[in-house]
């Protein structure tokens, strides 16, 4: 993917999805808080890449949480 600044969320979904979480069922929540990174910042074009990481971050960070919480009631 060519990142010029001005990669879109379309471009990026598309990028990530090739080796992303979609088997998990992950790709629908991190989109949907990739957009929401998006709106926060005024929906300044730009940042998908940007906002699309961090959510995958995010949702990692959430299902670690999760799984560690499972274990050690």
């Amino acid at each position: 993917m060519n990142d010029t600044g001005n990669t879109t969320s379309r471009q990026v979904q598309r990028e990530a999805g090739k080796d992303s979480f979609s088997s998990d069922g992950a790709l629908d929540p991190i989109r949907a808080r990739a957009y929401h990174l998006f709106e926060l910042r005024g929906r300044q074009p730009g940042h998908a890449l940007d906002d699309w990481l961090q959510a995958e971050r995010e949702y990692l960070r959430l299902q670690s949480w999760n799984q560690e919480n499972k274990r050690n009631p």
